[in-house]
């Protein structure tokens, strides 16, 4: 069935469509968040290093640890009630040069960090880890999300083509209608549908000449037919008279 097939033609391109659009999709949104969550990191450690240089305590984040690294390595988180966090070489390099930063990601029982460390004004260094739960969130989320907006997204594709393949396609099956009485009737002048001027007109204008040269054909045959019938009377009369 022609509407069949070319509805799922339709559909099957606009599953990989939406397929290719939802992975670049996803592929751009994991870079914004990343790029995000590597901001508030910046600006954690920017507000904790504000506040310990005036002799503050900043205030606690359920999603963040913070912990002054000193020089020689010794570890004092800020929010006494947490554990202290594994520091890594690159942070234990800039708490000792007291320049540049450090960028890592740790996993503590189980659950990934990403890990800031940024140099103190009064020596050593500062250890900003923000947990990846609020991330992956939204990464889930976002997974969640594109194969059922993608089902709803091909179904309604295949809902609209099948509705517009079915006037798209009436007058195909106009002319089909007519070539199927012109053959059980074998009445040659039966008029075609209209014509327009797309492909289907075009098929439609073949048709018809055709049909009008298989119409002038048989009239040439018929003609012939009486013709020779004319013909062969007369000799057949003399033949009859003689014999009587």
């Amino acid at each position: 069935m022609l509407r069949a097939k070319i509805t799922l033609v339709v559909v099957a391109a606009a599953a990989l469509a939406m397929t290719l659009a939802a992975t670049l999709s996803y592929r751009g949104v994991s870079d914004v968040v990343a790029e995000q969550f590597d901001h508030a990191l910046e600006d954690r450690a920017v507000t904790v290093a504000a506040l310990l240089g005036v002799s503050r305590t900043p205030p606690v984040r359920p999603d963040t640890t913070e912990q002054v690294l000193g020089a020689e390595g010794a570890v004092r988180p800020l929010d006494p009630g947490r554990a202290a966090l594994p520091a890594p070489e690159s942070a234990l390099a800039v708490a000792r040069t007291g320049r540049g930063s450090a960028r890592e990601d740790i996993t503590v029982d189980g659950a990934e960090y990403g890990v800031l460390t940024v140099p103190l004004a009064g020596g050593g260094a500062l250890m900003v880890a923000q947990h990846y739960a609020g991330a992956e969130r939204i990464d889930h989320a976002f997974l969640w999300r594109v194969p059922w907006t993608t089902v709803a997204a091909t179904a309604l594709s295949a809902l609209l083509s099948w509705l517009a393949l079915d006037r798209i396609l009436l007058p195909v099956r106009r002319l089909a209608r007519v070539t199927r009485d012109i053959t059980g009737t074998q009445d040659l002048s039966t008029p075609l549908p209209p014509a327009g001027r797309d492909e289907i007109g075009q098929l439609t204008r073949s048709f018809a000449s055709m049909l009008g040269a298989l119409g002038r054909s048989r009239a040439q045959q018929q003609r012939l037919v009486q013709d020779a019938s004319h013909e062969l009377r007369t000799p057949l009369t003399s033949v009859r008279g003689s014999a009587e």
